[in-house]
């Protein structure tokens, strides 16, 4: 799916980017960038439009669940997104790519209590899942390894 003209042509992205003015988080938020908001897509043609209108906007590019994804990297546009995403799927079968990246790696998504807990123990700092609430337990309940 190519998307709409829109999509394609920077309306969306440049829709965006007048919003986090309009809201005051054009550089990230009160604590410069990346402390407040990211930007994430599976698109990296969106990502390369933003980052020419915003590039104070830290870009994450979530990587799609394709077996051959490290011999086709070398096709994207450079400098897109400095910060790559995971499945948590991918994540577990292929921990050198998250583990020791700090803010340089995204997991999405961890819904189950197990893989909560190997995130946090494996130092991934940032991660979407569906039930923030139940995380957030999970995440304050857990022990930290040293």
């Amino acid at each position: 799916r190519l998307g709409s003209a829109g999509e394609r042509d920077g309306r969306l992205e440049a829709a965006m980017n007048r919003e986090l003015h309009a809201a005051g988080l054009a550089d990230g938020g009160p604590g410069g960038p990346g402390s407040l908001v990211h930007l994430i897509s599976f698109d990296h043609g969106s990502l390369a439009r933003f980052s020419a209108l915003n590039p104070q906007i830290p870009r994450i590019y979530l990587r799609k669940e394709y077996f051959l994804w490290r011999m086709l990297k070398h096709v994207e546009p450079m400098g897109v997104a400095p910060s790559q995403g995971f499945s948590v799927y991918r994540a577990r079968q292929a921990p050198q790519q998250v583990v020791g990246a700090g803010d340089r790696t995204y997991v999405f998504t961890a819904n189950r209590r197990d893989d909560l807990l190997w995130l946090h123990r494996h130092g991934v700092r940032w991660a979407a899942t569906d039930y923030p609430d139940r995380a957030r337990r999970v995440i304050d309940g857990a022990v930290s390894l040293p």
